[in-house]
């Protein structure tokens, strides 16, 4: 979800206001709340984009979802379909440093970040051999 020479930047599915066409932008870590106010979600524009409600489709690419995003409460986390066995979880912050370690089954939505600090968290979960990955901004 980096990007910029220095990885330094966010990658966010920009939304242009009226026609909702999408396009991937790399921006400064500051400008990501006032792009998500707008309508934008974090991360390449693969489907419309959408932060506070999910949708599903039959043989769907297995993703990790997070609503709501960004949250200045709490997130909940879902894999999109059901994969069996218990996961490693890892919240790190923008610097990097891990904030929270879990396991988590992934067959229930698993709730995070009610004592995180405002900013923005790479929450990564390893699925049977896949690695998904999302960032969440707790406002």
């Amino acid at each position: 979800m980096r990007c910029g020479n220095s990885n330094d930047k966010v990658i966010v599915c920009q939304v242009a206001p009226g026609n909702g066409k999408s396009k991937s932008i790399c921006i400064a870590s500051s400008a990501v709340a006032a792009q998500l106010r707008n309508g934008s979600s974090l991360g390449e524009c693969v489907q419309a984009a959408t932060t506070n409600r999910l949708t599903e489709e039959a043989g769907e690419e297995l993703k990790l979802l997070a609503w709501p995003n960004p949250s200045s409460s709490t997130f909940t986390l879902r894999l999109n379909n059901t994969v069996p066995g218990t996961h490693s979880m890892i919240v790190r912050d923008a610097l990097g440093r891990v904030v929270e370690q879990k396991k988590w089954d992934g067959e229930r939505p698993q709730e995070i970040g009610a004592n995180y600090k405002p900013g923005i968290y790479s929450v990564s979960v390893m699925a049977g051999e896949k690695m998904l990955n999302v960032l969440v901004v707790k406002q």
